[in-house]
């Protein structure tokens, strides 16, 4: 299993509608087949903030996550990340069997 994680930092003015349009588009994330657990949401702040929001995507191996970036719905999600925010910073990794 590969865990991707999307962390973010907004721009300053982002508004309201915006982020109920980016809330939406990755909601739908969940609705891409080879993805097996969608989960966002803001940080916490427990530890400090380095950034704003949170993005992770489960998926079953490599060949799930090229399906994943060629589907046409994480093209809607990525194409207003960088609208929406001030800096956007993604990695993967395998998850313990």
């Amino acid at each position: 299993m590969i865990r991707h994680i999307v962390l973010i930092k907004w721009r300053d003015d982002l508004s309201a509608d915006e982020m109920t349009e980016v809330r939406t588009r990755l909601d739908n994330l969940a609705n891409v087949s080879a993805v097996e657990v969608v989960a966002h949401g803001p940080s916490l702040g427990l530890g400090g903030v380095g950034v704003d929001y949170a993005l992770t995507v489960d998926l079953e191996d490599a060949t799930a996550f090229g399906a994943y970036l060629a589907d046409p719905i994480h093209d809607l999600a990525r194409e207003i990340l960088p609208t929406a925010a001030a800096e956007v910073r993604a990695v993967q990794f395998k998850l313990p069997s």
